[in-house]
């Protein structure tokens, strides 16, 4: 409380999602100074985006159970998820950000834009992912580009390589999606 009445931490006044604070951009920096002078700037991003990894699939686990509210938090914390996201692509956990951007299929469905370059930096490394995964993110992205960018040609190209993989791995439901 100390902080907010000092005005260095800021409350979010959205009553739909639980508080939310947030840190001037000041504190903020010189806290990551903080951290990269001690050497666990590395280790607090890699925790941070862990957390993020974890708190969609327990969103999506909370939507899959009929939970229309479920992913409010992530709508609140989208900045943050943002970060998570973009530090663990560019630090080798590829597999996890991509599965992570799967399971926000139906979030993502009305907010493309933000996602878009996830996917794209996913892809580049598709090679990286199992199979199944890769094909869930090239039908994702062939999806969404179709709905929401009107791109057919590269929605078809994306789409027809997820059914190619789908149809190695003897996989109905990926060729069903």
């Amino acid at each position: 409380e100390a902080l907010i009445e000092h005005n260095l931490v800021q409350r979010s006044n959205d009553e739909s999602v639980e508080a939310h604070f947030t840190l001037l951009k000041s504190i903020r920096e010189f806290a990551q100074q903080q951290l990269q002078l001690r050497g666990e700037q590395e280790l607090i991003q890699h925790r941070h985006a862990e957390l993020y990894i974890t708190l969609v699939s327990q969103a999506r686990e909370h939507y899959d159970r009929g939970d229309v509210n479920a992913f409010a938090s992530i709508h609140a914390d989208i900045d943050n998820l943002r970060s998570a996201l973009d530090w663990a692509l560019n630090h080798g956990m590829v597999e996890a950000t991509a599965e992570a951007i799967v399971r926000l299929e139906p979030f993502w469905s009305s907010r493309m834009p933000v996602t878009l370059q996830w996917l794209e930096g996913v892809l580049a490394h598709g090679q990286e992912l199992a199979p199944a995964l890769h094909a869930n993110i090239l039908s994702l992205t062939g999806s969404l580009s179709w709905e929401v960018f009107r791109n057919p040609l590269w929605a078809q190209q994306l789409c027809a390589a997820s059914v190619a993989i789908s149809r190695d791995l003897q996989d109905q439901r990926g060729l069903a999606t």
